[in-house]
């Protein structure tokens, strides 16, 4: 007969008084523990990969070949593990023998049980090691690093190489604070309450800020296509604005950076050229060639003053011309009371692509209210003239 006893859990049977020695109730005590350990290693990574490596290090092993070895650093074991759902581990440097030079090796680790090497991998955490020459790791194996031994003093180490499996532990991002599935920028799907942005912040590709968004100072954003954007600057879909600490110039100054996003294109001249979109670094580019004659080409943006700011105080354009003595770009601001700002250093005939400084002086502009800048490029026969990102400067009181 059975054993009285079961644990609530797992129904684990044990013996009580009065019971007798049952193998069947004792097969059952552990094949429930195997088969619960076995599931609790397969929850990361499929229980197959490493956890913690120490540093590794080569010498000569005295017979003309070289021993590489995989030490503790900082109190932790050389090396922790999981091959298929069996932990192994040594607090002892493991050392792999006899490699010869200018040869790149893989280095692994394989379960030991019952053979000629003895120990047990599944009662002592012990292993045997093994090198190859090529990436073909055994499946009762594990691979730990990858090294190129090159001596005297020419040796690479690469401790994360293809195939390599890495199991994050959760005690130790328990303790310093990261997410052990990855950062939490880098997953797929990301959806935040709300998000306080502090220091310096970089967003790629397309994004969509909605709602309350606030921003602490050092903030860059690239491939995000201004007229998305503008609403966190005008206010327009929250309930509160905060971009006060938002890429501060000087005291009293604020500046936003614009790609180029251009309507109402319109052109002079009887041989209208060739306009042309092109991406140079981290630049949006407007390139205009122009025909038999010189051709202008006017591009118009239209922009909102925020409703923290006021006046314009200055622009920061990046251009270039082919030819600097026939070609330019000209800069004009009308404010939004439709009335044309002056400028200083508004036209632009620079030989390489570089950002000029253009100031204004004077005009209304109302916040929450658009204005225009337009851009009139010339440029000669066949040659071009190119327009990348502005920059507006606005004040941040009522003084121009």
């Amino acid at each position: 007969m059975g054993y009285s006893g079961r644990t609530p859990n797992y129904r684990i049977p044990y013996m009580f008084f009065g019971d007798i020695l049952d193998p069947s109730e004792e097969e059952a005590i552990f094949s429930t523990i195997d088969n619960q350990l076995y599931g609790i290693a397969r929850m990361h990574s499929g229980g197959n990969g490493i956890i913690r490596t120490g540093s590794l290090t080569i010498a000569p092993d005295g017979a003309g070949g070289y021993d590489v070895m995989l030490y503790d650093t900082a109190g932790n074991t050389a090396i922790e593990a999981f091959i298929n759902q069996i932990f192994v581990a040594s607090t002892n440097p493991v050392v792999w023998e006899g490699l010869s030079n200018n040869t790149t090796y893989y280095l692994y680790i394989r379960l030991i049980e019952g053979t000629e090497e003895g120990g047990s991998s599944r009662r002592d955490k012990t292993f045997v090691v093994a090198a190859t020459t090529v990436a073909d790791i055994p499946g009762d194996g594990v691979l730990v690093a990858t090294v190129a031994v090159n001596e005297p003093g020419a040796t690479v180490f690469d401790t994360a190489p293809a195939g390599r499996i890495d199991i994050p532990s959760l005690i130790d991002h328990m303790q310093d604070y990261q997410d052990p599935h990855g950062l939490l920028w880098q997953q797929t799907d990301l959806s935040v309450g709300t998000l306080t942005i502090a220091g310096t912040s970089t967003f790629n590709g397309v994004t969509t800020l909605s709602g309350n968004v606030y921003l602490g100072s050092g903030m860059t954003l690239d491939g995000i296509d201004p007229p998305t954007l503008l609403p966190l600057f005008s206010g327009i879909n929250a309930d509160s604005l905060h971009t006060h600490d938002m890429a501060a110039l000087i005291p009293l100054t604020r500046q936003i950076a614009r790609s180029p996003q251009y309507s109402d294109t319109v052109h002079s001249g009887v041989f209208p050229g060739s306009l042309e979109t092109m991406r140079m670094g981290n630049d949006n580019i407007y390139r205009w060639i122009g025909g038999k004659n010189a051709a202008t080409k006017r591009l118009t943006t239209q922009q909102y003053v925020p409703t923290d700011m006021f006046n314009v105080n200055s622009l920061k354009v990046k251009s270039a011309v082919d030819n600097p003595s026939g070609e330019d770009i000209t800069v004009t601001l009308i404010d939004t009371h439709g009335n044309l700002v002056p400028l200083t250093g508004g036209v632009l005939a620079n030989p390489s692509f570089a950002e000029s400084v253009i100031t204004s002086s004077g005009g209304q502009f109302a916040p929450g209210n658009c204005f225009l800048v337009n851009f009139d490029l010339t440029a000669l026969s066949g040659l071009g003239v190119y327009l990348g990102d502005t920059v507006l400067v606005y004040n941040t009181s009522g003084i121009s």
